[in-house]
């Protein structure tokens, strides 16, 4: 079984892709960057579309912008 400190990493990973993805960063750089496979990535970004409930790639950034999910570098 999993235990709480998987899930925290589980999202953490999820918010790392996430935050690259809003940068217009592009699916091959995040995985080669993050150390993940690009099918890793794929799964990161499907999982937090499902979280938040959207369908589509451009929906799920627009929605990490409007709420101010990172800092502004």
């Amino acid at each position: 079984s999993r235990g709480l400190g998987d899930v925290y990493k589980r999202q953490d990973a999820e918010m790392r892709v996430l935050e690259l993805l809003s940068r217009g960063i592009p699916r091959p750089q995040i995985a080669e960057e993050l150390c993940l496979s690009p099918h890793t990535v794929h799964n990161h970004i499907r999982n937090a579309s499902v979280r938040i409930g959207v369908h589509k790639e451009s929906e799920l950034i627009a929605y990490a912008h409007k709420h101010n999910l990172f800092k502004e570098e």
